[in-house]
């Protein structure tokens, strides 16, 4: 039964991400070879969040394989719609390792200032319907800080192999990997987060590809 109640979360937020998010031309979605890779084997957490017109998803993981050096990678996207069109925001990359804690399975925390991050990559993109103007611009690098605890409502075992088309970018997961569900609080770049669906786990073998729409 909790796994039931877990494919219902996983494909209610989907559904919301995919009405919320505008379809890029097919020409356009993803196309070439990937801008960026991050394999995991470690802790890793996640949300979706939709609330006040906007959402979020965030993920955020850590390799930590044997005879490797740690890393950590952090992405997140938002989508705003407002009276006059809409403003998007896409994120990715590694960050330092001290951003996330883990508390064993039942608590992880991230807090990281993006504007101390060099080469963490933030791209924000506006379209009016009044005039039909777009713009993109970088940032907003502001602070994230985001708790998880898990809340015992359900736990999963997942492998997948999964597209997830963003506005600006798509992302490719080949995903094997075991979560808890867990209550989500803190905020996105000024965004706040006080309710969604959040999972914590670990990635046993995990592989993210990123494509430029």
């Amino acid at each position: 039964m909790k796994y039931r109640i877990f494919a219902v979360v996983v494909l209610f937020a989907s559904s919301l991400m995919a009405q919320s998010n505008p379809t890029p031309p097919a020409s356009a979605q993803g196309s070439g070879g990937p801008i960026f890779s991050f394999h995991s084997r470690g802790t890793f957490a996640q949300f979706f969040s939709f609330q006040n017109n906007s959402d979020v998803f965030l993920s955020v993981s850590r390799n930590g394989e044997a005879g490797q050096q740690a890393s950590t990678f952090l992405n997140f996207s938002s989508f705003t719609f407002n009276s006059d069109g809409f403003t998007d925001t896409f994120a990715f990359g590694q960050i330092p390792n001290e951003s996330l804690r883990s508390g064993g399975d039942k608590r992880v925390s991230l807090n990281v200032d993006l504007s101390q991050v060099s080469s963490f990559q933030i791209t924000t993109c506006t379209f009016n319907f009044t005039n039909f103007t777009f713009n993109c611009q970088p940032g907003p690098f502001g602070v994230v800080q985001v708790d998880w605890v898990q809340d015992g409502n359900f736990s999963t075992h997942l492998l997948s192999n999964e597209r997830q088309q963003f506005f600006q970018f798509t992302i490719h997961t080949q995903q094997d990997s075991d979560s808890s569900s867990a209550s989500v609080s803190g905020s996105v770049t000024g965004i706040p987060v006080n309710n969604g669906f959040g999972n914590i786990g670990v990635h046993h073998d995990t592989q993210m590809e990123f494509f430029k729409n």
